[in-house]
């Protein structure tokens, strides 16, 4: 491996300058392959979006995503690709049809469901 690009569905999220620069600062002390850092949008982080860096891009979730990175909503989601100038990488989904696939699938506990939970319509 020579390279890594990390999303910011990690603990703690990296949605904010604070978190991107703990990171980086992190991994300045202990990396020797090149990194980079995704920010994470939420639908009220915009100003981070913007400013914050040095970041490789945004991550948006727009399904699939629990809490805070989730961004399902039009307006915070038309925020964000209105202003700016970043890369941003999106995790397209349907965040209904996945909230209705796990009802379906409620008390499953094989990996396996995963994919159907998160199906091929859900990501269309």
């Amino acid at each position: 491996m020579t390279s890594f690009l990390e999303m910011p569905n990690t603990r703690p999220l990296t949605t904010t300058q604070a978190a991107l620069e703990d990171k980086l600062q992190r991994a300045g002390q202990k990396c020797l392959v090149n990194y980079g850092f995704f920010i994470g949008a939420t639908a009220d982080n915009q100003p981070d979006l913007l400013e914050s860096g040095p970041t490789c891009g945004i991550k948006i979730f727009m399904g699939s995503m629990h809490g805070q990175l989730l961004v399902d909503q039009d307006e915070a989601l038309e925020a964000i690709f209105a202003t700016g100038s970043r890369l941003i990488a999106v995790h397209a989904e349907d965040q209904n049809r996945i909230n209705e696939r796990r009802q379906l699938f409620a008390g499953q506990t094989d990996p396996a469901v995963h994919s159907q939970i998160q199906d091929n319509q859900a990501a269309l």
